[in-house]
């Protein structure tokens, strides 16, 4: 087994909306110097470029059957829609009057739900770019997390909030369930892969999985050793892993803890939490990030083993964010980052 790394770097600024195709053979990449690049990451090669966005990108999102991308701004909440195949815009998207800050596609490849700074959950139509629906939410919508095999979403808001709707319906905003939990920074890989378990902070020491549909909490684990930071199911759903500055195991059917991995002191002496932990597809190893440094570890996830330890090599001062984005391969054991100078890395773990 070795590590195989790629570097791909066409920006300038922060890199946000990093997103793999469903076949995994070409990675979008947004950043704050207002760009979307498309890479074939195998060839190291920039197939297109995008400029026609204005302001920040926020996020990127490829549709179910790749042929469209869709990608959000923050300054002017635009939403554009792109051919994949050659970087054409397809539909442009008025959008949101402040800050479009995530994305996700709804009833196959044709309609996408958008979240703002501005209240707003809206969906479109992406042939004609018509608004289908508009939703007044309580506070600014950060993420959109669906549910499978369903028109449900998470909208994820600021502090204590979190709704749970059906945005077909219009009348489902007002009987929404409306959950008094924080959810971590990086909100990804939250809900259970069958759809019916949902990970929240009830604050930052207690981790609180709820039954989505009934709203009640089935389990309530506190940190150990500080404030929990990030959690990810593995994809069969029989694993959770919860991070703050450790990183512990646990068997979602009995709730035990089956292991605990200790962090080692960073750079300069400075322990910092795990932002980002994420399962590769095969549920045979757990990628690792941490606050303010340019350090992924990977680990072996039957026994907490370190297989591999990583850095970039960038100086990054304390109090810095080195790490800005993550994206897992949807086939292979590989991840895709981006750092705040503008740089994309992708690791590959091949056995032989």
């Amino acid at each position: 087994m070795h590590l195989e790394e790629k570097v791909l770097s066409n920006h300038s600024d922060i890199i946000r909306g990093l997103s793999w195709s469903p076949d995994g053979n070409y990675l979008a990449v947004g950043g704050y110097d207002e760009i979307l690049t498309v890479w074939d990451v195998d060839d190291e090669d920039d197939i297109y470029v995008y400029q026609d966005l204005s302001g920040w990108i926020t996020r990127s999102v490829w549709s179910p059957n790749g042929q469209y991308i869709a990608c959000s701004s923050y300054q002017s909440g635009e939403i554009k829609i792109l051919n994949s195949d050659n970087g054409e815009e397809h539909t442009s998207i008025s959008g949101h009057e402040r800050g479009c800050m995530c994305l996700k596609w709804l009833s196959g490849n044709q309609i996408i739900a958008s979240g703002g700074h501005d209240y707003k959950v809206k969906l479109w139509d992406i042939q004609s770019g018509n608004e289908i629906l508009d939703l007044n939410c309580p506070d600014q919508v950060n993420h959109l997390i669906s549910i499978p095999n369903s028109n449900s979403l998470f909208a994820l808001l600021p502090g204590f909030k979190t709704v749970l709707f059906d945005p077909t319906d219009p009348e489902s905003i007002k009987r929404a369930l409306a959950l008094k939990v924080r959810c971590p920074i990086n909100p990804q890989n939250l809900l259970s892969p069958d759809g019916q378990y949902f990970l929240c902070l009830l604050n930052w020491e207690v981790l609180v999985v709820l039954d989505i549909y009934s709203g009640n909490a089935i389990k309530e684990i506190v940190c150990p050793n500080g404030k929990w930071e990030s959690f990810s199911w593995s994809p069969d759903g029989k694993k959770l892993v919860a991070a703050g500055i450790d990183l512990y195991f646990y068997d979602t059917t009995t709730w035990d803890e089956i292991f605990r991995i200790k962090q080692p002191e960073h750079r300069d002496s400075f322990i910092s939490t795990i932002e980002y932990c994420f399962w590769s597809k095969d549920s045979s190893m757990i990628f690792t990030s941490t606050h303010y440094d340019d350090l992924v570890n990977v680990w072996e996830s039957e026994t907490g083993k370190k297989l591999f330890s990583w850095r970039s090599g960038g100086k990054f001062r304390q109090g810095e964010y080195a790490i800005e984005d993550m994206a897992v391969h949807p086939i292979k054991n590989c991840i895709a980052f981006g750092d705040n100078k503008g740089n994309v890395f992708v690791l590959d773990i091949l056995t032989g």
